[in-house]
């Protein structure tokens, strides 16, 4: 598919996490079947109850979705905790992460005093509303 489209974004499912390295470059994003509902299962034996909160982002069923959004003209060059600030006062919306326009590297949790750039992503929680 790639080979016709550049543009095309391609996900590939794979059952054997052994096999990641073997198709990097086929696909922009390779998820391995079973991995994220292993990970859940252990997390959810120390966090009762975050399979609701991950079910709810994903599914949308309480009112809340995962969205990436591009860094707006005024936010470039400020501080993340100040983005994220007044995102969450003002737009109702979470800020759990940033993808780096360039390098494409997802930052989750970033630093206080991380500066945004021109071309980066934010990753938010966001009420259906906003």
């Amino acid at each position: 598919m790639r080979k016709i489209n550049q543009e095309v974004y391609t996900i590939l499912e794979i059952a054997d996490e052994t096999h990641i390295e073997t198709y990097k470059g086929i696909a922009n994003e390779i998820i391995v079947t079973g991995r994220f509902s292993s990970l859940l299962i252990s997390n959810a034996v120390i966090n009762h109850n975050i399979s609701e909160v991950i079910f709810d982002i994903l599914t949308y069923q309480y009112g809340s979705q995962i969205l990436k959004i591009s860094v707006s003209k005024d936010q470039i060059e400020s501080r993340f905790i100040d983005v994220f600030t007044d995102m969450k006062r003002n737009e109702q919306k979470t800020v759990i992460a940033i993808e780096i326009g360039e390098t494409k590297e997802i930052i989750t949790n970033p630093l206080p005093n991380h500066k945004l750039k021109a071309n980066d992503y934010l990753i938010v929680i966001s009420s259906e509303d906003n």
